[in-house]
């Protein structure tokens, strides 16, 4: 079975005490680019990208259920393009400069969509997840695509062909870019298997064994600023805390937390080049960040006392003043349900502003007005429908009553 290939690193975790909220190194404050939508993972029904309409904001490609597939353009508004309901879409760049769609439809199989009406049929399979990763650092992504009993399977459209990854069928999944810079690859989570990471190097499967412990939803992959320029791989180990991968020539573990992980994503919230992480526990209460201060195991800031909502829409950042700012940190914005919708700016003299009073089903940041940063905050508010913040003018949009399909979820 194919996932045997490559050298094993097993790593058996030492399960610590669980620290309690003194334990944190509370400071005062001196002030996450999710992989969404390259996977269906965390599903949300919209995929923000520029999908090569020669204008340079991002669309709004957006699956409504039964209403089919629509694509929002500021000039343009709302454009059918396919009638059928899919199971999940995904932005995907299989040509320099631009995005296409992958969407699974499900008994009628995988299809790629390419702007502005041409859809290809690339597989009659039904696949569980999708996921948009350049593994062999030609420029362009490629398909990895989970069919379940199946397998994983790998479509290349310079091939334009599949190749078997293995038979397996994995619980969880990250992508990352940490083995070799600007090859990406994705971490499988595979049960009783492990934790195992496959790259292309350049023309075939490579598997690696990261640990016999199972994940859980909860990771995350950046440069958060230990080490070389790779990324470093947050990954929720649940009951055995929260572990930080770190491969600099040689792989190394280090625990950040012993405490449950409910939720998080990662921002430049601190620095303009490196991640920080934004962090919601299951026994803590709050709102925290971890940031890389120089030394493992990093450093804990409770940013606010609340909690969010978790599994739903969480927080999520985006830039709304990045085109005065010019140093990369982004702000976010954090749903805490019926206290409303609030944005962070960590730099700002009044750290907290609430810019809506509803509490969003999801959110999805977007470059709507084409300004080369993502200004733009798109929430879906269930019966009030889809809307959209600009930050730049600190003023709400609705796009449309109906709320995008969110029923295929992990």
């Amino acid at each position: 079975m194919a996932i045997i290939l490559g050298i094993f690193i097993v790593t058996l975790f030492v399960s610590l005490a669980s620290f309690t909220q003194e334990d944190f190194k509370i400071t005062e404050l001196k002030n996450p680019d999710p992989s969404y939508p390259t996977t269906s993972i965390w599903y949300r029904g919209v995929v923000a990208a520029d999908i090569g309409d020669g204008d340079a904001n991002h669309e709004m490609v957006c699956d409504f259920g039964d209403m089919g597939i629509w694509v929002y353009g500021t000039s343009t508004k709302w454009q059918q393009i396919a009638p059928e309901n899919p199971d999940w879409i995904i932005g995907i760049q299989l040509t320099s400069g631009s995005y296409e769609i992958v969407a699974d439809f499900g008994t009628d199989g995988l299809w790629i969509w390419d702007y502005p009406n041409t859809w290809i049929r690339i597989s009659p399979d039904d696949a569980e997840n999708g996921y948009a990763v350049d593994d062999d650092g030609d420029g362009i992504d490629e398909l990895h695509a989970d069919f379940g009993e199946i397998g994983i399977w790998r479509y290349d459209i310079a091939l334009q062909g599949w190749t078997l990854l293995t038979g397996w069928n994995p619980d969880v999944t990250q992508q990352s870019d940490s083995w070799t810079t600007g090859i990406g690859e994705i971490c499988y989570d595979f049960g009783a298997g492990g934790l195992w990471i496959n790259w292309w190097p350049p023309e075939y499967p490579t598997w690696r064994k990261l640990s016999p412990n199972n994940i859980g939803a909860d990771n995350a992959a950046g440069d958060m600023g230990a080490g070389d320029i790779a990324d470093e791989i947050a990954f929720d180990f649940e009951d055995i805390g929260f572990w930080i991968y770190q491969y600099d020539s040689t792989p190394n573990w280090h625990q950040i937390t012993g405490d449950f992980v409910v939720d998080l994503i990662k921002a430049h919230v601190v620095t303009g080049t490196d991640y920080d992480l934004i962090v919601q526990f299951n026994t803590i209460a709050g709102l925290w960040m971890w940031d890389y201060n120089g030394a493992w195991p990093g450093q804990w800031t409770r940013l606010s006392p609340d909690d969010p909502t978790w599994d739903e829409a969480f927080c999520e950042p985006f830039d709304p003043d990045g085109v005065m700012e010019l140093t990369g940190e982004e702000e976010f914005a954090a749903d805490f349900n019926t206290l409303g919708l609030w944005l962070y700016d960590h730099y700002a003299p009044i750290k907290w502003i609430k810019i809506n009073e509803w509490s969003p089903q999801f959110m999805v940041r977007a470059d709507l007005n084409g300004v080369g940063v993502d200004t733009c905050l798109v929430c879906d508010f269930g019966t009030e429908g889809l809307w959209y913040y600009d930050g730049q003018t600190g003023t709400w949009t609705k796009l449309s009553p109906d709320s995008p399909d969110r029923g295929f979820t992990f």
